[in-house]
């Protein structure tokens, strides 16, 4: 049982799915950003609030387990609608 391959999107078509993925990308960098920017900023927080190296990475973990988790429940979310 071979496919046949379906035909290339047109121009419109084209011209949709790649303003769909400049958005994506765009989407995925800020939130990439915004994943990393307690690292860059430890030192200032450190200073501001008295945190120890320990606290710190306290937060750190905390901070990647609530998007890990947030990513699931919103992944299901999606799937679902």
């Amino acid at each position: 049982m071979s496919r046949t391959p379906s035909p290339p999107p047109d121009g419109a078509a084209r011209s949709y799915e790649n303003r769909l993925l400049l958005i994506l990308f765009l989407a995925f960098g800020f939130v990439f950003f915004d994943r990393q920017a307690l690292s860059f900023l430890a030192p200032f927080i450190s200073d501001d609030f008295h945190l120890s190296n320990t606290q710190l990475g306290t937060l750190s973990g905390v901070l990647a387990l609530t998007w890990a988790l947030s990513g699931l429940l919103c992944g299901r979310l999606s799937d679902r609608l």
